[in-house]
């Protein structure tokens, strides 16, 4: 799970950014700005730049800490949690948005 940490500095360097476009895209599916986001598997921020265009409240939830940090320096507005998706505790009533970037393949399928 935590692959990438050890070289997060180039992992962040190195990797292409999301289109910005993408944040309007699920305003507009949404039907209006949602009022929380959380993001699974956030890396050093690449995809959670695109989510905090949003506006809403945002959770970040990444396992490895070496990632974590810099994504908190990158989007110190975030809720970073350091730790898995599968330990994660949603707040009451969940989200209104479940986002992920590049990393659906990392979780427990079950």
């Amino acid at each position: 799970m935590n692959v990438f940490g050890h070289v997060a500095a180039l992992h962040e360097r190195e990797r292409p950014a999301y289109p910005a476009g993408v944040a309007d895209a699920i305003v507009a599916y949404h039907g209006s700005g949602p009022a929380s986001v959380a993001e699974i598997g956030a890396g050093t921020g690449k995809g959670t730049e695109v989510l905090a265009a949003i506006g809403a409240p945002l959770i970040c939830i990444e396992p490895d800490p070496r990632m974590a940090g810099l994504l908190k320096d990158k989007v110190p507005r975030a809720e970073v949690y350091t730790g898995t998706f599968e330990q994660w505790t949603p707040p009451p009533g969940g989200v209104d948005v479940l986002g992920c970037a590049m990393a659906w393949h990392w979780l427990d399928p079950t």
